[in-house]
This record gives structure tokens, C-alpha cells and sequence, in this order.
């Protein structure tokens, strides 16, 4: 996770901060809202975020086990990673370029109270969502391509899955995930894999 040793002293402890902060190193702590300037590397560390996390173009964002209260964009992001935690609005991340990286990933255990995953026209190496609970969102994966793998696993969404129009040469996986309404899978290309799941309803290349 760590990508830039040069760790800001003042970043790194966890004092309460009221302002906006631009992150690019390792932090912990508590936080208002988080940005991650153009080109930065910026890695959120057991921290707290009262309000939301946006990764700008061609940055790369990694959060491991922290709380973040609103939404975590990434909005032409290389790299945006997040592993446990919490999140009380929705993930985003869409228009990135990162070939041969794992470009969007959604893992370990991550829990969303209210909000949404979508990511959407990503290039990149892989594309994961895995061991996520939803407790009333829905997942979202279209219109990306990925020269490695894309894997939508083990899931647990409380309203739908629609997984669309993803291209690349990568193993495609959708699989092994429990939805409550339906799971909808359209026009990706092969090598495609998807089923079985446990659905409301299922449609398309998806069982």
C-alpha cells in the first residue's frame, strides 16, 4: 500500500482537522474531506473521513480500514483501491487509465450502510469487487475494458447487480454473489463466466 515514503509528519497523527486536506503519502487520522491532486499517490491508513474522498486525474488512491462518511470518487484516477472499512455514501470511479495495474478494486470485507459501486470506462489491468456487503445499494460495472481479469465475487447486494458492455481480453468473472433483486449481465465479451449466483431474478449472460 505504501507507495511514497515521504510521510508528512503533521498528516500522520490523528488529530481532528476542520479544513480540506491534499493527500500525497501515508496518513491516518481524522479528517473533513480528502483530495488527491493530479498525479499524486495518496494512501488512507485506519483513518477517519467526515465527509467525502476524491482522487483526481491520473492520481492513485489506496484506503485500508477506514471510515469514511460520504462518497469516494475517483474521476479519471489511475488507481483507486479500497480494502475494508466503511462507507456511508457510494464509490465511484470512472475514465481512469492504468494498464497492467489492478485499476478499481472494491475488497476485504468493505461494508456500504446506504450508497452504490458503479465503475464505468475504466482501461486498465483488472477490475475487482470482492467480499463486499451492500446493505441497500447496488453494484454497477459497464463500459470498461480489461487486458487481465475483471471479477464481481462473493458479494452480498441488497438491491441489484448489472454488470455491462466490458470488453478486453481478460477472464471475466460474476460469481458466487447473493442479490435480492436481480443480477443483470449484457453484451460483455468472452471469456466470460456467470454463475452461479443466488438472485431475486437473473438475466442476460449471468445465472
Amino acid at each position: 500500500l505504501d507507495q511514497d515514503a515521504g510521510i508528512n509528519s503533521d498528516a500522520a497523527v490523528g488529530s481532528s482537522r476542520d479544513e480540506n486536506f491534499n493527500c500525497r503519502s501515508t496518513v491516518s487520522g481524522t479528517f473533513a474531506n480528502v483530495f488527491v491532486p493530479a498525479g499524486a499517490t495518496c494512501t488512507l491508513q485506519n483513518a477517519t473521513v467526515n465527509g467525502n474522498v476524491l482522487a483526481r486525474e491520473r492520481s492513485r488512491l489506496y484506503v485500508a480500514n477506514t471510515r469514511v462518511a460520504g462518497n469516494i470518487d475517483g474521476v479519471e484516477a489511475r488507481v483507486v483501491q479500497i480494502k475494508g472499512g466503511s462507507l456511508g455514501g457510494s464509490i465511484q470511479i470512472a475514465d481512469g487509465s492504468s494498464p497492467g495495474e489492478t485499476g478499481a478494486a472494491v475488497y476485504g470485507g468493505t461494508v456500504l450502510t446506504q450508497g452504490n459501486i458503479q465503475i464505468k470506462k475504466m482501461s486498465t489491468g483488472k477490475i475487482q469487487i470482492a467480499d463486499v456487503k451492500l446493505r441497500k445499494g447496488n453494484i454497477k460495472v459497464e463500459e470498461n475494458s480489461t487486458s487481465s481479469r475483471l471479477e464481481v465475487v462473493r458479494n452480498y447486494v441488497a438491491q441489484n447487480i448489472q454488470v455491462w458492455k466490458n470488453r478486453g481480453g481478460g477472464t471475466k468473472i460474476v460469481r458466487g454473489n447473493r442479490v435480492l433483486q436481480i443480477i443483470q449481465c449484457k453484451e460483455n465479451s468472452r471469456p466470460f463466466t456467470g454463475g452461479p449466483n443466488t438472485a431475486g431474478d437473473s438475466e442476460g449472460q449471468c445465472f
